[in-house]
């Protein structure tokens, strides 16, 4: 990988990292929501 220098690397960068994130959120979300409705159903 190449060291980043100018700015529109360093956004680019941004950008990516951004989207990375944006997605394990939804990724936990969903991770969530499936654990929550799994507690939620009788255990027996």
């Amino acid at each position: 990988m190449s060291e980043i220098q100018d700015p529109k690397s360093v956004q680019d960068l941004t950008g990516v990292v951004q989207t990375l994130l944006q997605q394990m959120q939804d990724k936990f979300q969903t991770m969530s929501d499936q654990i929550i409705g799994r507690n939620i159903l009788p255990c027996e």
